[in-house]
């Protein structure tokens, strides 16, 4: 299948958006995504350090795991995360999201890195995949500063990047749309484009194929500031010069063929 110019115009335009759409699309959902896991941590943070603040004033034995565990249910659903309260030595001593009687099962949490990190700078941030309830979450990590020996050392508090991943798909619908329209338009007016340019060119063919054919008041009469006007200016330019240069041609003929017929009659 052969394409014209215009066909070819308006592919290669759409190939270029396409690129450049994709690219931008692309771009702009890793940009999101670190944006909102970083809005999503700053909250986290705030909220795990009034979470340890209310920890270090309970007052329950290192070993009340009952109480311990009731008192992270409850500040898991006032702070609408999942919280976890981790002793000195990596026990864990209360989960939100995890039975009191399944919390002897758990891991020892004390080379988690966001606990690790709480324990040495203060505060611990680690993005990664939750055995304990099979999904990706954020952890935030907060030393729990106990007067009382015993009881938790570190609150801990945890979100789904679901939720970030229920955003970003917010978001891809809405690029999407917006894409998929801003290409229809962009196509739209390349189509216009090329069309307005294979005229043109087409024009330009059709005068040189009269000047070829001997026809040389034919006239291109451009007047563009794109690639195309000085080129049907040089056509316009060329006829005018091969119409006068025929001109002087014939007058010479013609004088040649007085001075002939003088002296054949002399």
């Amino acid at each position: 299948m052969k394409l014209g110019l215009r066909a070819k115009l308006t592919l290669v335009a759409l190939l270029l958006i396409g690129v450049a759409i994709t690219a931008a699309f692309l771009f702009m959902r890793r940009e999101v995504h670190s944006v909102l896991v970083d809005h999503m941590t700053r909250d986290l943070v705030t909220r795990a350090q009034l979470i340890a603040d209310q920890v270090s004033e309970v007052q329950l034995p290192d070993d009340d795991v009952k109480d311990w565990d009731a008192l992270a249910d409850r500040l898991g659903k006032a702070s609408k995360a999942r919280v976890t309260l981790i002793a000195a030595d990596g026990r864990v001593l209360g989960d939100s999201e995890v039975p009191t009687g399944d919390l002897a099962a758990l891991e020892n949490h004390s080379e988690r890195p966001e606990v690790v990190e709480a324990l040495s700078s203060g505060r611990g941030i680690s993005e990664r995949h939750s055995a304990t309830i099979g999904q990706s979450q954020l952890y935030v990590a907060v030393p729990v500063q106990r007067m009382a020996p015993g009881g938790p050392k570190v609150a801990r508090l945890s979100i789904e990047l679901e939720e970030v991943e229920g955003a970003l798909q917010t978001l891809e619908k809405g690029l999407l749309l917006a894409s998929i329209l801003g290409l229809a338009i962009a196509v739209l007016l390349a189509s216009f484009a090329a069309k307005s340019l294979a005229n043109t060119a087409t024009h330009l063919t059709e005068v040189a194929e009269r000047m070829a054919d001997g026809d040389l008041t034919a006239r291109a009469r451009i007047r563009k500031e794109d690639e195309l006007g000085p080129l049907g200016a040089g056509l316009d330019l060329l006829a005018t010069n091969l119409s006068s240069t025929l001109d002087e041609l014939t007058s010479e003929r013609d004088k040649m063929s007085s001075i002939l017929e003088s002296m054949r009659e002399g």
